[in-house]
């Protein structure tokens, strides 16, 4: 991937929502923003790149903490955190925290 962090998207689908009306009558997960958006310049989001053909997850009841493979390249914020498969060192997340927080359990 490029240095440049602009990016075009091109869709040739006539819309990205084919139900139509149902989006803006139903409380389907869906009609709550499920589906692509486009982001203003100045917003935040997180893009992973990868090949559906070889991605796999290989975590099991026994062995819960080994890496999926596949994945080619992903952005944090805008700011890209694997490239080529392999970790950049970059750490850009950061904490969402929502509306029922109440602070860190005490140890």
């Amino acid at each position: 991937m490029s240095g440049s962090r602009d990016c075009v998207v091109r869709i040739s689908a006539p819309a990205l929502a084919p139900e139509g009306t149902f989006l803006q009558s139903s409380t389907h997960p869906r009609a709550y923003g499920n589906f692509a958006r486009f982001l203003a310049a100045g917003h935040y989001a997180d893009l992973v790149i990868f090949d559906p053909d070889t991605i796999q997850d290989h975590a099991n009841y026994l062995e819960p903490h080994q890496l999926a493979s596949g994945v080619r390249h992903v952005l944090v914020n805008g700011e890209q955190v694997l490239a080529d498969a392999a970790h950049t060192g970059a750490l850009p997340g950061r904490v969402v925290r929502g509306p029922g927080y109440v602070g860190a359990p005490a140890l």
